[in-house]
């Protein structure tokens, strides 16, 4: 996915109406082969947003090992 725009003209729009841009990354690792008849997997995410400045920042990365864990639902009894 990309975006193409006059940077200076989608600062300034942007100022305009009070909104900056952000990205959402989210990614899946998964080790594949060994001896583990299980496959070990790790799910990240992070966060990028465009400043007023025009550069891009990145937030830390967030690792989710455990699902049960992470997932970030209410749990029920």
């Amino acid at each position: 996915m990309a975006l193409l725009a006059d940077l200076d003209d989608l600062l300034v729009r942007l100022d305009k109406i009070g909104c900056r841009l952000v990205w959402t990354l989210l990614g899946e690792k998964w080790v594949l082969g060994g001896e583990d008849r299980e496959t070990p997997r790790i799910i990240y995410s992070q966060l990028a947003w465009l400043t007023g400045t025009g550069a891009v920042k990145v937030g830390e990365r967030r690792f989710f090992e455990n699902y049960n864990q992470d997932q970030g639902l209410a749990k029920t009894q």
